[in-house]
């Protein structure tokens, strides 16, 4: 009787992975942003803050981000009396576009900036501000747009450090539904990243292997590179396709320890190529 118990058992614990397997490869809903004045809803990776959502309302000239489980992390109310522009100029005909959404690119104290554009065609009106996390301008660039194609409404699927996500646009109902991935996507062309491929797809390539995992000071990568090859490099990515590491390594050694206390948490590729530019191995780790 007591056999017949533990192979029950065994047998219930391994329906329950199969099920659970299951469960992890399907696509599934994972939140809805209401249409109501949004116009715009695409995923930013931050330099020091992680991946957010980006929304913003054109009506109440707000952007909002998000953090990847959904809940509000900061709004910002653009001054658009500043830039002459009514504050609800969700005028038919007005475009407004968000793009370069950054910490420390247009200054380095750690708070939000981004780029903020303003088109009408009648009368014909064109310009571009630099917007603080307090709403205000800090430069107008004056008849130019500075759009980003790689960020916000060409990229509707993108890695993250929470999975890879799918935003859809309903036509005729301009709500944005988020989406959950079992994949990932393993490049990013979209972005002009190349370099980047599934690290759990390594058939043909040299071993290679990462730890500690996880990890929170730093990760030693060990390699091996062809012999017939004098030096290479480590890249290391975030799973959005942001390449945050270059690192020359040569034959002499076969492992390489990176400091990553810097890192914010998440998911981490890197791929390891030869001079010729040629993909040695791939693999990721967790940074905590």
């Amino acid at each position: 009787m007591k056999n017949t118990n533990n192979v029950l058992i065994t047998f219930i614990f391994l329906v329950g992975l199969f099920l659970g397997s299951i469960a992890n490869a399907q696509i599934n809903l994972e939140h809805s942003y209401s249409s109501n004045g949004v116009t715009s809803v695409h995923i930013t990776t931050l330099e020091n803050s992680g991946d957010k959502y980006v929304v913003y309302d054109p009506f109440l000239a707000t952007l909002y981000l998000y953090n990847l489980n959904h809940s509000l992390w900061k709004s910002i109310s653009i001054d658009t009396l500043s830039l002459g522009v009514s504050p609800n100029s969700g005028l038919f005909g007005d475009g407004v576009f968000i793009s370069y959404i950054k910490e420390n690119l247009f200054n380095l104290d750690n708070n939000v900036e981004f780029v903020w554009q303003f088109s009408r065609g009648l009368p014909p009106t064109n310009f571009s501000a630099i917007i603080n996390e307090f709403g205000s301008s800090i430069m107008v660039f004056d008849s130019c747009l500075i759009i980003n194609g790689n960020e916000g409404f060409y990229q509707p699927i993108r890695n993250t450090s929470n999975g890879t996500k799918l935003i859809t646009n309903n036509a005729f109902t301009s709500e944005y539904k988020v989406y959950s991935l079992p994949g990932t996507l393993t490049c990013n062309p979209c972005g002009g990243v190349s370099g980047i491929v599934n690290p759990s797809n390594n058939a043909g390539r040299l071993p290679s292997k990462a730890f500690p995992v996880p990890t929170e000071k730093s990760i030693t990568i060990q390699y091996e590179l062809p012999k017939d090859s004098k030096n290479g490099t480590i890249e290391i990515y975030k799973v959005s396709g942001e390449q945050i590491e270059s690192i020359s390594i040569g034959p002499a050694f076969t492992d390489i320890t990176v400091p990553v206390s810097i890192y914010s948490g998440g998911v981490y590729l890197y791929t390891v190529k030869s001079a010729d530019g040629s993909i040695v191995s791939t693999g990721k780790f967790i940074v905590n």
